[in-house]
C-alpha cells in the first residue's frame, strides 16, 4: 500500500501558571489514518518525572467521540524543559475538535493532583530515592526551587490547570502584545453580540437545542445537541458568518435528524419537508401544526410505535415504508398526497385513511408490495377516502373497508370493483349516474 504522509503542526501560547502546559501538537496522516503527537513544557524549576493527561476528541457538532488517558512515568525532563510524547494517538476521521486536560504530574520536590500542586514531604522523597531512574541526591545538589514561582503556582486556582482547549485552526505566530490586544478586542466584540447572533462555521451551526445545516437556500434541522422531549422548530434563524449577518428560513428536517431520539413532540412554524429516516425509531407521538408538512420521505417515521395519527393537508408525497412498523398508527389525513408501496408495512388495520392516490395499480401495495392474487393476506380500513381517476376490478384486492368515498367526481369505476371489498354485506348497486354502498352514494359513475 502506498503511504501518504501529511504533517500539520499547530502551535499555542504556553500557560506558565500551569505546572505542565501544552505547546503544540502535530497532526500526522499515514495511510489515510490520523495520529496526534503532543509537545508539552515543564513550567517548574524542578525536574519532571511523571505526567498523566486526558484527551477528548469531538466531532464538528462537539459530540464526544473518544476519551483517552496517557501516562508517562519514566521521563526525566529538566527545569523549564520541553518534551514530546512518544506514543501516537490515533483519532477518528470525524474528529474536528480536541481538549487536552492535565490529570497529574510528579516533580522532584512537588506533585500535582486533583487540580492542586503540593510540596512532597521530605520523608516521601527519601523513601523514593530514585525517581524516574535518576538519583535524588544528585538532583538535589543541582536543583533549587524558585520560591516565588512556587508560591505563584500554589495560589493559582484549580481550574487554571484543568483544560487546554484546542481547535483545528492554525494559530498565527503573533507577538505577545499583538495577540493579547486581538484577544481583548475579540472578547469585547463577542460580548456585545453574543445575545444577538449565533456564530456559523462552514455550513453548520447550533441554535438553541438544535443543530442546523445550510442547504437549498435555507437551513435544515439536522439534530439535537442535548436530550429533549419537546422541540420547537422556528420559522427563521439569524446567524453570523464571516462577520456578516444572514437570515435563513427553516425549510426542512434533514435525513436522520431525530433518529433514535427521545423526542416526543414537535411544533412547526413554517412549511418543511421531512426527509428520509428523520424520526425513525424515535419516541415521537405528536406534531403540532402538521399542515406545514409538505413532504414525507422514505422511512421518515418507521418504527415510531407511539405515533397514532397525523394530518398533513399539504403533503404531496408519502414515501416508501414511511410508517413501516408503526403498529399503533391508525389515522392518516393526506388528501393531496401520493402514497408509495410499503408505506404502511407491518400495519394491517386502520380507522381512517384519506389520501390523494397510490403510485401503483393495486391499493394493497401500500401495505405490502409483494402480494399476489393467490395470497390470502387482508387489510382492513374502517373509512377510506381516495382521489383516484380509475378503479379497476382488482384495485382493492386484499383490502376491505366499511365505508369508501371516491373523492374524484370524474372517477371511472369498473362494475364490481367495490364488491366484495366494501363492507361485510357487499351491498353495492348502480344507477345511471351513481354508485351506492349500503344506500349511500360513494361516487359519480362515468361510463
Amino acid at each position: 500500500m502506498n503511504s501518504t504522509n501529511k504533517i500539520e503542526k499547530y502551535t499555542y501560547q504556553s500557560d506558565d501558571t500551569a505546572p505542565v502546559s501544552l505547546l503544540e501538537y502535530v497532526n500526522i496522516l499515514e495511510d489515510d489514518k490520523r495520529y496526534l503527537i503532543f509537545k508539552f513544557h515543564n513550567n517548574l524549576n524542578q525536574r519532571l518525572y511523571m505526567v498523566q493527561y486526558q484527551i477528548d476528541s469531538y466531532d464538528i457538532d462537539y459530540n464526544l467521540i473518544e476519551r483517552s488517558t496517557f501516562t508517562y512515568d519514566s521521563i526525566n525532563i529538566i527545569q523549564n524543559g520541553d518534551f514530546i510524547t512518544e506514543k501516537k494517538l490515533r483519532v477518528s476521521k470525524d474528529m474536528v475538535h480536541i481538549k487536552v486536560s492535565l490529570i497529574q504530574a510528579k516533580f522532584s520536590m512537588s506533585q500535582y493532583k486533583d487540580g492542586t500542586l503540593t510540596k512532597l514531604d521530605i520523608s516521601e522523597i527519601k523513601e523514593d530515592s530514585k525517581v524516574g531512574n535518576v538519583n535524588y541526591r544528585k538532583i538535589k545538589k543541582e536543583e533549587k526551587v524558585d520560591k516565588k514561582t512556587y508560591k505563584k503556582i500554589e495560589k493559582t486556582k484549580k481550574n487554571k490547570y484543568k483544560v487546554v482547549s484546542v481547535s483545528n485552526k492554525r494559530t498565527p505566530k503573533y507577538t505577545r502584545f499583538v495577540t493579547t490586544l486581538l484577544t481583548v478586542v475579540t472578547l469585547i466584540f463577542l460580548f456585545i453580540s453574543v445575545f444577538t447572533y449565533v456564530e456559523m462555521y462552514g455550513s453548520r451551526f447550533t441554535y438553541g437545542v438544535l443543530n442546523y445545516v445550510e442547504k437549498n437556500d435555507g437551513v435544515y434541522v439536522c439534530g439535537v445537541n442535548e436530550p429533549s422531549n419537546e422541540i420547537n422548530i422556528p420559522q427563521t434563524v439569524t446567524v453570523r458568518k464571516n462577520l456578516k449577518e444572514y437570515k435563513y428560513d427553516v425549510i426542512g428536517i434533514e435525513t436522520g435528524a431525530f433518529k433514535n431520539t427521545t423526542v416526543k413532540g414537535i411544533t412547526l412554524n413554517s412549511n418543511v419537508e421531512i426527509n428520509e429516516y428523520a424520526f425513525a425509531n424515535s419516541d415521537i407521538s405528536y406534531i403540532n401544526n402538521p399542515s406545514y408538512i409538505t413532504y414525507i420521505g422514505d422511512y421518515a417515521f418507521s418504527n415510531c410505535t407511539n405515533l397514532y395519527d397525523l394530518e398533513v393537508q399539504n403533503s404531496q408525497y408519502v414515501g416508501i415504508r414511511a410508517f413501516e412498523g408503526c403498529t399503533n398508527f391508525k389515522k392518516l389525513i393526506a388528501p393531496n398526497a401520493t402514497v408509495y408501496p410499503n408505506a404502511f408495512y407491518g400495519i394491517d388495520y386502520m380507522d381512517y385513511l384519506n389520501i390523494g392516490n397510490t403510485s401503483s395499480t393495486s391499493f394493497s401495495t401500500i401495505f405490502d408490495s409483494t402480494l399476489t392474487e393467490d395470497m390470502t393476506d387482508t387489510f382492513i380500513i374502517d373509512t377510506l377516502l381516495i382521489n383516484r381517476a380509475k378503479i379497476t376490478k382488482t384495485y382493492f384486492l386484499h383490502t376491505y373497508f366499511e365505508w369508501i368515498y371516491l373523492t374524484n367526481s370524474s372517477v371511472t369505476v369498473q362494475y364490481g370493483s367495490l364488491y366484495p371489498y366494501a363492507s361485510t354485506s357487499g351491498n353495492v348497486t348502480y344507477d345511471s349516474n351513481h354508485e351506492y354502498i349500503d344506500g349511500k352514494i360513494v361516487s359519480t359513475k362515468v361510463v
